[in-house]
């Protein structure tokens, strides 16, 4: 074959070489612009999921603050008529009563915590942090469920010496915290069981420095969770149902708004436990300063 035939070769070669170069590259702009299309829609459609759930969260916290007030006004006048404020009922009157009462406080309870869930999600939620007695708030914790153990046979204490560390937090939302946990721990715990609730002092490395933490533990003698349920258990609207009464079913959001409360005081929540071997509870808050402490005697 000559020089001629040869670079006639190549020439024609490299022209469809270039003609191939210029389909792809010009596939590869089309994709581009087909994928600029559907990354503008999606961000199109996230923006529209986020509004939609700005509104979701601003309903719930519209329709549960309405609801809080006539549900004040069942649980206010209910507690008067079992008082016996407005004349004599029989027993079976009082006991039916008694459930209507029980019920509402069921539901405002479901209406906080939606409240609560709302404010976190549209960001409302802050703190007001301030040195607390952790024996105050546990035994405050303490007194808010003995209701929920009116006609059961449960050993509920603590472990705390008078002595004991303050935490810098937020006092209304920890004892909410505490409240849920010892609750669960109530529910979950068969007569003749126990809770106990426990604090610690621990030191935690922070940019190279030790820092001063209070862990505050809740023990029960309950049915426990298995291993696969330990992370789910704080997932919003989850609960594990299989050991609960109808009539004790929440809203599923407890435990959820309790692990963003403890995470917003920096601190971390994490449970241990084993089905029929009962279950702890574990949460870390900052220890107030040294001259921010509280002297503590029992209310």
């Amino acid at each position: 074959m000559g020089l001629d035939a040869r670079y006639d070769q190549l020439h024609e070669l490299n022209r469809r070489l270039e003609e191939m170069i210029q389909q792809r590259t010009q596939e590869l702009i089309e994709k581009s612009r087909e994928l600029e299309r559907q990354n503008q829609e999606l961000a199109e459609a996230n923006i529209k999921i986020s509004e939609a759930d700005k509104r979701k969260s601003e309903f719930l916290a519209n329709i549960s603050h309405e609801l809080r007030t006539p549900m004040n006004s069942i649980l206010g006048f209910t507690n008067m008529l079992l008082k016996g404020n407005y004349g004599y009922m029989n027993e079976q009157q009082q006991k039916n009563l008694r459930k209507v009462y029980e019920n509402a406080q069921h539901l405002m309870h479901i209406l906080n915590d939606l409240l609560d869930l709302s404010h976190l999600e549209l960001g409302r939620l802050t703190l007001k942090l301030s040195p607390v007695s952790v024996r105050k708030l546990v035994l405050s914790a303490m007194v808010s469920v003995e209701p929920l153990l009116v006609g059961r046979v449960l050993h509920v204490d603590h472990d705390i010496p008078s002595d004991f560390a303050s935490i810098l937090a937020d006092e209304v939302r920890i004892r909410e915290v505490l409240i849920n946990l010892i609750s669960n721990a109530i529910k979950f715990t068969a007569d003749n069981g126990s809770i106990t609730v426990r604090a610690k002092i621990l030191y935690v490395q922070d940019n190279g420095a030790a820092k001063e933490m209070v862990e505050i533990q809740v023990q029960d003698t309950g049915v426990g969770i298995g291993k696969e349920n330990h992370e789910v258990i704080f997932d919003q609207f989850r609960q594990l149902n299989e050991h609960k009464k109808p009539d004790d079913r929440g809203s599923g959001l407890g435990l959820f708004i309790s692990k963003r409360l403890v995470e917003m005081h920096e601190g971390a929540i994490r449970v241990e436990s084993e089905p029929g071997k009962g279950s702890t509870f574990y949460f870390t808050l900052p220890a107030a300063e040294e001259k921010y402490k509280t002297s503590d005697e029992d209310p």
